[in-house]
């Protein structure tokens, strides 16, 4: 009876329930089998050729009290209750035995030990900034009086459109200028990334887009997105180049083209305004499209973007220029003429006007599934549930095989105080 109590004594000092204090700090049990206690002579001795019971670890370093649990991993968790098998060593497990490694709180395609922000799907970096960086290819710089005012002007208009946006982390978005004898000024993203396919049907969208929602670059080492600039808009002194563009106080002249303006027009391009449904039918050219394609809806005389968040902000299907479905607006007696003074109509460009992101370029961009900035969002963060994820990419750049579709270039027509821009 005396040999039964003691062991019970040492069971509770194993499990920190001593009264006056234990010489047994440790012990090892094996599942299933029973522990042998030697008896002590007169000085407190063991008889047996143990001298001491000694604290124990397994192969890793985890140190184990007493355990007749089954816990293949070591973890202190016990099987029946462990989600995760096989835990690092060197990571803490939760209750449910899933160290950082093994978890994806948000379920955005990236463990806890990676993801900063482990609540919030549209975040892998707390603080994450988005930064333009200008480009120019214009190798024997022939254009180069008026690099200075083409950086200020286009990189505060991607700004301008970023700052609307949340990145997953830090983002550098290229922007590539060139120069060409053309009328317009044309851009793009300069690829795009594969974010789902379904019944063979592959969508895509732009690759400017897929960076800063991702943390991931579809372009590599190139520019994520390109400009194309019609040199007689800048020889000709069409174009005027606000010297604060932030601001946007400075007089701009009525015969004068906001140059501002038009690269807000063609950064909606980059980020947003692009697709490949045919200008006239609306017929996909194969089996892809883009997320802009994916709201546009033709009744067999006029298209229209049918994106909830752009009905919600126009008050129903928002009208595409005929032609060039790129853009919004119709002259009459097509339906959207209410929107000949927006950013990206595709019938009129007026000198002398500003031109600024409206409501629905933002619904529209968000239908398309950029991470949008929203209510109480700030430099952290920002802990948001998983239901808010967007898409991840399964398939980036040109994969598969043969299957990169570089977006058309759309235009900004600058020839004259009110035109019709071109179609394709």
């Amino acid at each position: 009876m005396r040999g039964d109590w003691y062991k019970i004594g040492l069971y509770l000092c194993a499990l920190g329930f001593c009264a006056g204090g234990c010489e047994v700090a440790k012990l090892t049990a094996i599942p299933g089998a029973d522990i042998e206690i030697p008896d002590a002579d007169a000085d407190g001795q063991s008889q047996s050729d143990q001298t001491s019971v000694d604290s124990s670890s397994t192969e890793d370093g985890r140190d184990v009290l007493f355990s007749t649990l089954d816990d293949a991993d070591a973890d202190g968790v016990e099987n029946d209750f462990d989600d995760c098998d096989d835990t690092p060593t060197n990571e803490d497990p939760d209750e449910f035995g899933c160290s950082c490694s093994q978890r994806d709180t948000d379920d955005d395609g990236f463990d806890d030990c990676i993801d900063e922000c482990p609540n919030n799907a549209r975040k892998i970096q707390a603080g994450a900034n988005i930064a333009c960086v200008i480009l120019f290819d214009d190798p024997a710089q022939t254009y180069a009086a008026y690099y200075p005012a083409i950086e200020l002007n286009l990189g505060a208009a991607c700004d301008a459109w970023t700052d609307h946006l949340v990145a997953s982390r830090d983002a550098s978005i290229e922007v590539e200028v060139r120069f060409a004898d053309i009328t317009t000024a044309v851009a793009s993203s300069k690829t795009v990334a594969r974010i789902r396919s379904i019944n063979g049907l592959d969508t895509y969208e732009q690759g400017a887009l897929a960076e800063i929602r991702t943390g991931e670059d579809p372009n590599d080492e190139i520019a994520d997105a390109v400009v194309t600039i019609g040199q007689r808009n800048l020889t000709d002194g069409l174009w005027w180049f606000d010297p604060n563009p932030t601001l946007r106080q400075a007089a701009l002249p009525d015969d004068k083209i906001d140059a501002y303006s038009a690269f807000l027009h063609e950064m909606g391009h980059v980020f947003a305004y692009n697709g490949w449904r045919d200008f006239r039918d609306g017929d996909l050219p194969g089996n892809y499209l883009s997320t802009y394609d994916e709201y546009i809806d033709f009744d067999g005389v006029n298209f229209f973007f049918t994106g909830p968040n752009a009905v919600e902000a126009y008050g129903g299907p928002v009208p595409l220029t005929y032609g060039n479905i790129a853009h919004v607006a119709n002259s009459a007696p097509r339906p959207g003429s209410d929107l000949l003074e927006e950013l990206m109509n595709g019938v009129v460009t007026r000198r002398g006007k500003r031109r600024d992101i409206s409501e629905i370029d933002l619904a529209i961009l968000a239908d398309v599934g950029a991470p949008m900035v929203s209510a109480g969002t700030g430099i952290g963060c920002d802990d948001l549930p998983a239901a808010t994820k967007p898409n991840v990419p399964l398939i980036v750049g040109p994969e598969p095989d043969l299957q990169e579709r570089p977006l058309p270039p759309q235009q900004f027509g600058s020839t004259a105080s009110n035109h019709e821009c071109n179609g394709h």
